[in-house]
């Protein structure tokens, strides 16, 4: 009884499960089978085992050689074909996926770091836009050093004198001395910690110079800008702000009497 090979006509032993020449799989042992030998192991001898045409006749000779006499003692490389053959084609294909898997999954990784950075950078030029204030100038550290500055600008110095002149004048004509102002204060930009502000695209100190105080201890007052420093035309900026102007993000600094400022920093030597 034998199992002749679908594939390549080889006759196996009925107990092959693959087939000596070329390794395909067999089935179990037909009637046809029978019906050609009753042979347990090598297939009649008027029936030549067919050659596939890949195989040269000397390969074919040595087959058939192996099927009568078993393999040769000292060859122990050829394979078993009556166990079930490693699956090494489908455990590399699952590698392989793995793989890729790592790699798309790597990259993906690395697409959002770059995106998470992005989103904070464009974070952070938009808050340097809406808040001027973080890229001004450092400009003076004290208030002194303010108002010797507003002393030594003419214009500037003639506005604190006139403002703060027409507040006694207007307490004197109302009678009522105790409202007239002595005071002058330099602003202090609450979002710094400094005393630099922004006003239209210039950096400037605020000197407020009170024009009316009241008992209550609030007071009106006028606000002065002077640039922090001089123009491209060698002219430092300098401004009476409109009232309109936003100081919300303005605090005293520091505070100093008319008459201390008349004394120790009505310089006016330059401009």
């Amino acid at each position: 009884m034998i199992k002749i090979c679908t594939k390549c006509g080889y006759h196996n032993v009925v107990q092959a499960k693959f087939c000596i020449r070329c390794g395909t799989k067999l089935g179990i042992a037909t009637d046809a089978a029978n019906l050609i030998s009753d042979s347990p192991a090598t297939p009649p001898a008027d029936i030549p085992a067919p050659t596939p045409a890949n195989q040269s006749a000397t390969d074919s000779q040595s087959a058939n050689s192996e099927a009568d006499n078993g393999p040769a003692s000292g060859n122990t490389s050829k394979p078993d074909f009556t166990s079930e053959p490693t699956q090494d084609s489908p455990v590399q294909t699952v590698t392989q996926s793995n793989t890729n898997s790592s790699s798309a999954l790597h990259r993906s990784n690395k697409t959002t770091f770059w995106l998470v950075v992005l989103i904070f950078a464009i974070g952070f030029s938009t808050v340097l836009l809406l808040h001027p204030g973080n890229s001004l100038p450092d400009g003076y550290n004290t208030t002194d050093e303010i108002l010797t500055l507003a002393g030594e600008n003419s214009k500037a110095n003639n506005d604190i004198q006139t403002y703060s002149g027409l507040g006694q004048l207007a307490a004197g004509i109302a009678g009522k001395p105790g409202e007239s102002p002595n005071t002058i204060i330099v602003m202090k930009n609450k979002d710094t910690g400094r005393f630099v502000f922004d006003y239209k695209g210039h950096p400037i100190y605020i000197i407020r110079v009170v024009a009316r105080q009241y008992s209550s201890g609030a007071y009106n007052y006028f606000s002065i800008g002077l640039g922090v420093d001089k123009d491209d035309n060698g002219a430092r900026y300098e401004k009476v702000l409109p009232k309109s102007f936003n100081d919300d993000n303005a605090e005293e600094g520091q505070i100093y009497d008319y008459d201390d400022y008349n004394d120790n920093y009505d310089v006016q030597d330059s401009n």
